[in-house]
């Protein structure tokens, strides 16, 4: 009978083992292990939240920092077709993505779920010769369909763990107005009154299908839509603008391309005034102020769009920042000013998008001194106000959920959010004006957006920029 107690336990020993390895182990100990193997949901500590960030080089001072700023996204630009596949669709020459895999890994080893960019047609597949941006040709679709395969079958398990592919990035751009090897698009098409979009889904009719047969966890997100305009509006939309553009994306739903595709990637930056807040520089945007700014006009029209066909997909926010007017420096318009305002747009930006149930946001780019120096670090890579910012934020609202809107008096707005008994408001000013509100009732302490303690008397708060009103239990 001791025996037979003893032989049990065993057993018991030896199954409680198998199912305690770590997540690596289990998966390397299977010749061909199988998509169910690998949840994304396993590697992450704090649940997938908005916060995120492009980067450009990612070594491990860069990654380090985004990993201290605790974010959760992660957007990187990208895996090149044309890199892997130069000559035919029968080679694969992985060696070519041996960078970016190893950034792959890094971003991995962080928590950070990577949003990865698959771009760059090959010559041999070029619709448009010379156009690498372009797109594919009717007749290898199915190819890059295969190739698209190899890649999540490669990616998506350890020790990349990649679960979110992104198709070309701004493909609403025509091929004439960029590089044949841009990092734009360009699956535009200026003779069709869609632009292209249909034929971009064709493209994912191909796609969708062959990489869900190898992980259906996986999501497919439409490449980063560029939106010049609202069409639906003359002033305050695309006025003298080319209404086709802005098109691509109707185009797409028109040729029944949402079965297709898991999220949609758009852009959108406002650009820094110093006789303005970046608020109103968003809000003001010359074509999409008639639809609420150049963000969330973008994401109304969006919804729009998609209420109009029957159509119900989550938004990525996946390039945003507070730029200078082109051919700007900081020091042309004044350093302190223009870093401060881009921390306050940081709260902003993260705050309201949170509120419009965005699912992701990442800042265009944490690698200073960034796109018209709209990164959150500098030409040295050292944290400028709006990494501070940022950082603060995910530190302060980490575990908090999203409650409701508030109206204050002097024309002082902003947003609740809370975790258990516990409340933080986060509120604005509409312009660069300085507004007084009452204190609220069980109110704590105000702090500005990394933290500091903003002064305030007895029974009010002087608002002049994004302030966090903190309450007692």
């Amino acid at each position: 009978m001791v025996r037979k107690i003893i032989l049990v336990l065993f057993s018991c020993l030896i199954i409680a083992s198998f199912f305690l390895q770590p997540r690596q182990q289990i998966v390397n100990a299977q010749t061909n292990p199988q998509y169910a193997l690998y949840l994304p949901l396993i590697i992450k500590d704090r649940g997938q939240t908005l916060f995120g960030v492009e980067v450009g080089s990612f070594d491990d001072s860069i990654a380090d920092k985004a990993q201290d700023a605790q974010v959760t996204w992660i957007r990187m630009n990208g895996l090149i077709w044309s890199d892997i596949q130069p000559n035919n669709s029968s080679e694969y020459l992985w060696q070519n993505a041996a960078g970016i895999e190893q950034e792959l890994i890094k971003a991995s080893q962080r928590k950070l779920q990577t949003v990865l960019i698959v771009r760059s047609t090959p010559r041999w597949a070029q619709l448009k010769n010379g156009s690498y941006c372009g797109p594919i040709k009717q007749d290898k679709l199915a190819d890059f369909a295969r190739f698209m395969a190899e890649v999540v079958k490669r990616y998506s398990a350890p020790p990349y763990n990649v679960w979110h592919y992104e198709l070309w990035n701004e493909p609403d751009v025509d091929p004439s107005l960029v590089p044949g090897d841009s990092v734009f698009g360009c699956w535009g098409n200026n003779n069709d009154t869609y632009y292209g979009g249909g034929y971009y889904a064709e493209m994912l009719k191909a796609v969708y299908p062959a990489v869900k047969s190898i992980n259906p966890g996986v999501k497919i997100v439409l490449g980063g839509l560029l939106l010049d305009c609202d069409p639906r509006v003359g002033d305050g939309g695309c006025g003298t603008h080319d209404t086709k553009p802005p098109k691509f994306f109707e185009g797409v739903l028109r040729n029944n391309g949402a079965a297709y595709f898991d999220l949609i990637s758009f852009h959108g930056y406002p650009t820094y005034n110093l006789s303005s807040s970046p608020i109103e520089a968003e809000k003001n945007f010359s074509t999409w102020k008639n639809a609420g700014g150049v963000v969330a006009g973008k994401i109304d029209y969006l919804r729009f769009l998609m209420s109009n066909y029957g159509v119900d997909k989550g938004l990525i926010h996946t390039e945003g920042a507070l730029l200078l007017p082109n051919g700007k420096t900081p020091e042309d318009v004044g350093v302190d000013a223009y870093q401060q305002a881009k921390a306050d747009y940081v709260v902003w930006l993260y705050a309201r998008n949170w509120v419009l149930d965005i699912k992701g946001t990442t800042w265009y780019t944490l690698n200073g001194p960034g796109w018209r120096y709209g990164g959150l670090l500098d030409a040295n890579q050292n944290p400028l106000p709006a990494y501070n910012a940022l950082k603060y934020m995910t530190e302060r609202l980490n575990d908090y959920k999203y409650s409701k809107e508030i109206t204050l008096e002097n024309g002082v707005f902003g947003f609740e959010f809370i975790k258990g008994n516990t409340k933080i408001w986060i509120v604005f000013t509409p312009d660069n004006n300085a507004r007084t509100i009452n204190k609220p009732a069980g109110f704590s302490e105000a702090l500005d957006p990394f933290g500091n303690a903003v002064t305030s008397t007895d029974t009010t708060i002087t608002i002049t920029r994004p302030t966090y009103i903190v309450f007692n239990p």
